[in-house]
């Protein structure tokens, strides 16, 4: 047989070959067994039942032997009188001192530090537009029809400048502002309507307001707080009095020190001051003054809880912060709403809180002290600028609920990077902290919410504040609790009070609170007309005669450009109107058309049919005379205006500080001016 035919034959047969082991195995087994003992023959399963049976029996059995009385064999009253007397210390003491000991076995009980109560509680009511959350995205504005084109109004010719007498400045604007004369015959034009020919009509796509005219944020869609939808931004009435504290922070970060440095188990990462919650109540002071407020008058308004329910699911988005981190606290520099158009800032900042870091005022604090004194240098402001200028609502207004994130995460967690405790710079002792840390808080007026002690127009309130740290001799986790023998005898009574009220109400009571701040200045929720002052016509005189008498008559009174606007709540903006006033106009409006700014796109909007009334009114406008330093007609005198706002207090306004206002508000660009 060939290997071809025995590789076919083991091929073809190697299952059988597999089946014979098998059975030869399966034999094997078999055999073996037969030879095996019986098990029955030693091992009964009925014999086995009746020796568990004995032995449980036996278990249940009482096995336990008696223990006869014991007696002392001594005087027990002797014995204690023994050992009561007091050792004599003499040859027990340590033959050497030592000078440095370790805190963790110092003699010295812990004691709580002292906090100091904030300081400075700054408020400002506020009216804008803000951002809300929304499903669909609509809001009235939206549909409103683009505005149209603005009339471009034709620049009147630049008079050459002209060599001016020596006279009196009377009659310098006698000169230049006579019956026929320039700019007179010019305002009066204004008056009676333009002439077409003068005039030329902007084209091109729907208008819009310029990205450097917007000194709020820009929103942007946001994800639900449970379903994770996309929630979109629409416009609604920001009607709130803005809260902003300083918090005294060194001091407090001292006594810490003061308190706990050497002191018995002592831990750097628990015994430093780490902010946890604040509380803010207010008091109504429209019919009694601060003195005679009792503690019934206070009322609650806010706290983290009730901040982070409205940044979480009203607010569409946040402001961007500008406050340099080392000054703000997670769950007490609460957040900036998303105010749009408006400039923020002036209810977000803190005058004992820097604009810019400690480090770069220290380095600005430095160069001052090296230059010269009769240095004619101007003072280095490109840092204030880069930190106020950077806040902007730019690129940076896409802050939103994302970012917030981690920002809330760390308000539970606690202790800074990493957890409770954990690792991070933040948890360092500070080797220089700052003097103070900023506390924001916001009461609104309207809120999504009920709330039936909501701020009313017209009322007059105070505020005081207090905040809370987490107790560095009962902290928020229990295993890091300092042990009851290293605590002084009131802290241990204090503490073993905590523990008896957190048995019955099965929570935590890690909260060390401030005492109450002393009260802020009386505010008021604002009105919902606001004012921009523009440029001014002045009075028009010539001279005239009374009897023999040369004498000055007025023939036409200062006049000027003033924006006029309202707060419209169901369209979520103000409304602007471009009027002239005259010394004792009331400032209530009429107009067939205004353009709106839409606080989301952008898009300027047509509102028709727009009215409104104030009892602001204006009572004396100055300025607009040619300067006499200047030889030329364009520089002039900045307006000035005495008014009557609504709620009765007198108010100076100037054309300056609100030129840039003034223009955005009155679209002065789109009109040539």
């Amino acid at each position: 047989m060939d290997a071809d035919k025995i590789k076919d034959f083991l091929l073809y047969n190697f299952e059988k070959f597999i089946v014979a082991v098998v059975v030869a195995l399966a034999g094997f087994l078999v055999y073996s067994g037969l030879g095996k003992e019986d098990i029955t023959q030693s091992i009964q399963p009925d014999v086995l039942e009746k020796k568990a049976s004995a032995v449980r029996l036996e278990v249940d059995e009482d096995h336990s032997d008696f223990v006869g009385e014991r007696k002392p064999e001594f005087d027990i009253k002797t014995a204690m009188v023994i050992r009561n007397e007091p050792i004599d210390p003499a040859g027990h003491r340590q033959g050497t001192i030592w000078d440095d000991v370790d805190p963790a076995v110092s003699g010295k009980k812990r004691s709580d530090p002292l906090i100091a109560e904030a300081v400075s509680v700054q408020v400002k009511g506020v009216l804008v537009s803000m951002a809300a959350r929304s499903a669909d995205g609509s809001y009235p504005l939206k549909g409103y029809d683009a505005a149209d084109p603005v009339e471009v109004e034709e620049a009147a010719p630049v008079r050459q400048p002209r060599r001016r007498g020596r006279g009196s400045d009377m009659e310098m604007m006698m000169e230049g502002y006579g019956d026929m004369g320039g700019y007179g015959e010019m305002g009066m034009s204004m008056d009676m309507g333009m002439d077409t020919s003068s005039m030329g009509m902007s084209s091109g796509a729907a208008r819009r307001l310029p990205p450097d005219a917007d000194d709020g944020m820009r929103p942007l869609p946001q994800k639900h707080i449970i379903s994770r939808k996309e929630q979109l931004p629409v416009p609604t009435t920001g009607y709130f009095i803005a809260g902003s504290v300083a918090i005294p922070h060194k001091q407090i970060a001292e006594a810490y020190k003061a308190a706990l440095a050497d002191a018995a188990d002592y831990n750097p990462r628990r015994d430093q001051p780490r902010y946890v919650d604040f509380q803010v109540q207010r008091a109504d002071v429209s019919s009694k003054s601060i003195d005679q407020l009792q503690e019934s008058d206070w009322v609650n308004r806010d706290d983290k809880k009730t901040t982070t329910i409205d940044a979480a699911t009203w607010w569409c988005g946040f402001a961007p912060e500008f406050i340099p981190e080392e000054y703000r606290i997670p769950g007490v520099t609460m957040w900036i709403p998303p105010v749009l158009l408006d400039d923020y800032k002036k209810f977000s900042v803190h005058p004992l809180i820097p604009l810019v870091s400690q480090r770069q005022l220290e380095i600005k604090e430095a160069t001052e002290e090296v230059a010269p004194e009769d240095s004619q240098a101007l003072p280095d402001t490109g840092i204030f600028e880069e930190v106020i200028g950077g806040g902007g609502g730019g690129t940076m207004g896409s802050s939103g609920y994302e970012s917030m994130g981690t920002d809330m995460d760390s308000y539970d967690g606690g202790y800074g990077m990493g957890g409770a405790y954990g690792g991070g710079a933040s948890m360092m002792v500070e080797k220089n902290p700052v003097d103070h840390k900023l506390l924001r808080f916001y009461d609104w007026a309207i809120d999504p919410r009920p709330d039936p002690n909501s701020p009313k127009p017209g009322r007059q309130y105070v505020y005081r504040v207090r905040f809370a740290v987490e107790d560095p001799n009962h902290p928020e986790l229990p295993e890091l609790e300092p042990l009851g023998r290293h605590l002084n005898p009131q802290v241990y009574a204090r503490t073993n009070a905590l523990k008896a009220t957190e048995a019955q109400n099965k929570e935590r009571q890690f909260k060390f609170w401030s005492e109450w701040s002393q009260p802020s200045s009386p505010v008021m929720l604002p009105n919902s007309d606001r004012f921009y002052a523009g440029d001014v016509k002045p009075i028009k005189l010539r001279r005239g005669k009374v009897g023999n008498r040369d004498v000055m008559i007025e023939t036409e009174s200062p006049s000027a450009e003033l924006v006029v606007s309202n707060f419209n709540p169901a369209l979520g903006a103000y409304v602007p109107v471009l009027t002239e006033v005259t010394e004792g106009s009331v400032l209530s409006e009429k107009a067939e058309t205004a353009d709106v700014v839409d606080p989301i796109s952008l898009e300027v909007k047509k509102v028709t049919d727009v009215e409104f009334s104030s009892a602001a009114t204006v009572i004396d406008i100055d300025g607009g005379e040619p300067l006499s330093i200047s030889e030329s007609d364009e520089m002039r005198v900045p307006g000035m205006f005495l008014m009557m706002d609504g709620q009765g207090n007198l108010v100076v306004r100037d054309a300056v500080s609100e030129r840039k206002t003034f223009r955005v508000k009155s679209f002065a660009k789109e009109r040539g001016k």
